[in-house]
């Protein structure tokens, strides 16, 4: 993807009717400023070509980039294995699989994280020879990513024996394409609780907490955090989380948290500031938040519903960065 996609601006006044951090810039259209600065400034260069992108505050992840192959195999196990998500009484049930029209593809489950992101977040706040746990895991192909990248040891854990089977089985298709010194671990661990993870252990959480009930799981264990009955009732567990990850995490390292608000009904729930909330009162510090923007045919459902109602359909997430100090 080229720089100027991730700044690339829509309306306002042309770059030559305005100055760019009051700089004049003699640019065809916005989205070419963000490589104009670069072109101009070695500090813009240099931070470019050591991470591969430009870490500004909106990120926006291209869907064909190089992990497209790995995504598409994850589709093509996922559906083979007839674990595609259908709606029915408030849960999701296994069904047929559906083959995507556009180009053949097979369509990935909608909670896949885009690995891209999974490169960048390592990139920056992640580190060779890093531990990484995943406390809420869910559909992914991180632990290839971070292999890739350098990282000495993955964790991941869930209390749904589902979705710890596909990424065990995933990864063991995989393995040989990794550094032989590289560990992953696939733990059935309760993220309230977290008895396998000795204290002072991790380098790096990288997770996305369940969006309280926007996705039912296949999962009777009491501390599933997306079965709570009640929103108080999530966060009250989510908080106990949080005191978990304090405890498991380094001094000086970082926790980073995908979260989206979410809206059931005529009921808006900020999930990211009660992320927030939740992590300054277990003691982490607020070091960092970024606009991840991430189109979905999903909004697109709700879009008459959202214009009478007044409200946005969502296409951003939030990357919330926690440092403990």
């Amino acid at each position: 993807m080229s720089l100027g996609k991730y700044m690339k601006v829509s309306g306002g006044p042309k770059p030559d009717e305005a100055p760019f951090f009051g700089l004049e810039l003699e640019v065809e259209s916005p989205s070419k400023i963000a490589d104009e600065l670069v072109k101009r400034y070695k500090e813009l260069r240099y931070v470019k070509d050591k991470l591969g992108f430009l870490p500004v505050s909106v990120w926006i992840p291209t869907k064909r980039g190089s992990y497209r192959d790995l995504v598409q195999e994850y589709a093509k196990y996922y559906h083979e294995l007839k674990l595609i998500p259908s709606k029915q009484g408030g849960f999701y049930t296994l069904s047929a699989p559906v083959q995507a029209q556009q180009d053949h593809d097979y369509m990935p489950p909608v909670s896949l994280r885009n690995p891209l992101v999974d490169e960048w977040v390592f990139k920056i706040w992640g580190g060779r020879g890093y531990t990484v746990y995943n406390c809420f895991l869910g559909h992914t192909v991180e632990y290839i990513v971070f292999g890739g990248l350098g990282a000495k040891k993955y964790i991941g854990g869930t209390v749904n024996r589902t979705i710890l089977y596909i990424n065990q089985d995933f990864y063991n298709k995989h393995k040989h394409l990794l550094p032989q010194d590289y560990e992953v671990v696939f733990l059935e661990e309760d993220a309230t609780e977290m008895r396998d993870i000795q204290d002072n252990s991790i380098d790096l959480i990288w997770a996305s907490p369940p969006y309280w009930k926007a996705e039912r799981l296949k999962s009777d264990h009491p501390h599933e955090l997306a079965n709570a009955v009640t929103y108080d009732e999530f966060l009250e567990m989510y908080a106990k989380c949080f005191k978990q990850m304090y405890r498991v995490m380094k001094s000086d390292r970082f926790v980073v948290l995908q979260v989206a608000d979410v809206r059931f009904g005529d009921v808006f729930y900020p999930l990211h500031v009660d992320t927030i909330r939740l992590a300054l009162g277990a003691g982490f510090v607020l070091h960092d938040i970024v606009i991840l923007v991430n189109f979905s045919f999903l909004p697109c459902l709700t879009a008459r519903r959202a214009e009478t109602k007044k409200y946005t359909p969502k296409i951003h997430e939030y990357l919330l960065v926690f440092r403990r100090p």
